[in-house]
């Protein structure tokens, strides 16, 4: 069977400086946000606005991954350096963009860091 499909392009967005390494939209389907590992920056937009930018956040390193907590209001952000941090996630109108949309991280962000714990003799746990 033949079909004939059309893909209608909706929106253009181009808040990072390269290309975005992780998305993620909450449950709600009101907040998308994106992340880049070349400009360290994790992006909020209000997709129910039209997706309004609500701000952004400079980050410590490069952004590989990103999952919903258990809480609708706070990502997981995983960093190209092992480091998880868990970043609150703003409300549309709580941030003061009329000079800048940059987001002082400040209280948050909770950072966690895992350290590999290395066998001296992988032998030994047989």
């Amino acid at each position: 069977a033949e079909y004939d499909l059309k893909i209608v392009l909706q929106h253009a967005l181009k808040p990072h400086k390269g290309e975005v390494t992780a998305m993620i939209i909450d449950d709600e389907g009101k907040t998308l946000v994106t992340g880049s590992a070349d400009d360290c920056t994790l992006f909020f937009f209000d997709i129910t606005s039209n997706y309004m930018p609500i701000g952004f956040m400079k980050l410590e390193a490069p952004i590989k991954t990103m999952s919903w907590s258990n809480s609708s209001k706070r990502v997981l952000v995983g960093l190209s350096t092992g480091v998880v941090l868990e970043v609150e996630c703003p409300d549309s109108g709580e941030v003061d963009s009329s000079v800048t949309y940059e987001i002082q991280p400040g209280s948050r962000i909770n950072r966690y860091e895992f350290k590999s714990i290395k066998l001296q003799d992988p032998e030994s746990c047989l």
